[in-house]
């Protein structure tokens, strides 16, 4: 098995916190925060941006909100850790998409199954109707720019007119249905950055290949786009586009460090009145991988449907290679894509109180 190891300079940052004991069943609204604290956790590895914030900067932005809304993790749709998102979520680099392409590749190293589009799909589609829901949608996301390269590109290759917007419902024509989903699963078109990196350097972002990254982002469109709007289907699924150039000023590491409320960490925005920043919600979505995804692809383990019967899958196993695998495409995309890597990174610890009192009117 190629898994690759941690940048050591990242160990420190990402040791993973135990398992985290069963969450009270707490109503969200009853998590409040008694202090943020905030310390620098190691210094960009490019030359500095100036701009870039200090301690004192973070914590700002992290306080300088109107309400903190807890969640449980296990609850959460997690949306990338790209500094333009303002919307409150938890945050990953990738998002749902990048968890579930990580997932997938461990499946498949740990059972040893061989992977195609049809078996992709149906992993997929598994996911989006067992774990991702209206309330929860799965999330995936581009931007402007990296769209407009896109229309320019489909058109070349023979969609006419040239496209000005991305279509409400996939072409019903299956030449160019096929066109747009070649160009939309490519590097070059990808708004997300540590997508666009692990499809160009995937030996970097330790896979064997792009395939699993890359076909999964066929099959979150095939599944999705060819259905009318207002559908059952794209309630379960956020698409994103992104607006304006990266601008994050520093990457913060997020998490609840209690007493109160284990098991729900606190919504962030990246960007926010007039902030920007990169979130990580660690212990967040280490949780959602021990608790959701690992049971998840235990399940699917179960299915006849890849080999005609079910597969040796040990949850143990592919939680710490998937932990191992995030972690380092994690450090990989701090340290290379700009602006993550010309920031500080900062821990930022919210101290929680549970307060039964507060209901969630």
């Amino acid at each position: 098995s190629n898994m690759v190891s941690m940048d050591p300079k990242l160990v420190l940052v990402l040791v993973l916190a135990a398992a985290l004991p069963v969450a009270i069943t707490a109503c969200n609204s009853c998590c409040t925060v008694s202090n943020v604290k905030v310390t620098k956790a190691g210094d960009s590895v490019k030359p500095q941006e100036s701009g870039a914030y200090g301690a004192t900067d973070v914590q700002s932005h992290f306080f300088q909100v109107d309400e903190n809304h807890y969640i449980k993790n296990t609850e959460a749709s997690f949306a990338c850790v790209d500094a333009r998102g303002d919307s409150p979520y938890l945050m990953t680099p990738g998002g749902d998409y990048a968890e579930l392409s990580d997932g997938i590749y461990v499946f498949a190293n740990v059972t040893g199954i061989k992977l195609n589009s049809t078996s992709i799909s149906h992993i997929f589609r598994n996911f989006v109707q067992k774990v991702a829901s209206p309330k929860r949608p799965f999330y995936f996301h581009t931007d402007e720019s990296k769209l407009g390269s896109l229309f320019a590109a489909v058109s070349n290759a023979g969609i006419k007119p040239k496209p000005v917007v991305f279509p409400a419902v996939m072409p019903a024509d299956p030449k160019a249905a096929a066109i747009w989903l070649q160009y939309l699963s490519k590097a070059e078109y990808q708004g997300c950055g540590h997508v666009r990196l692990m499809l160009y350097k995937p030996l970097e972002y330790g896979l064997s290949s792009n395939y699993v990254p890359q076909e999964l982002i066929k099959q979150f469109f095939a599944y999705w786009w060819p259905t009318p709007v207002g559908s059952p289907e794209r309630k379960r699924i956020k698409f994103s586009i992104k607006r304006g150039p990266l601008q994050g000023k520093a990457v913060a590491i997020v998490k609840n460090e209690g007493p109160g409320c284990e098991g729900y960490t606190p919504k962030s925005f990246a960007a926010h009145h007039g902030s920007s920043v990169f979130v990580y919600h660690q212990t967040a979505v280490a949780d959602f991988r021990a608790k959701v995804l690992a049971p998840f692809f235990s399940e699917m383990a179960k299915q006849t449907f890849f080999t005609g019967k079910p597969l040796q899958f040990n949850q143990a196993q592919f939680i710490k290679k998937m932990d191992t695998l995030a972690g380092a495409q994690l450090g990989y995309t701090i340290n290379n894509l700009y602006p993550a890597d010309s920031v500080g990174l900062f821990s930022v610890d919210y101290t929680t109180k549970y307060n039964a009192s507060l209901s969630d009117e």
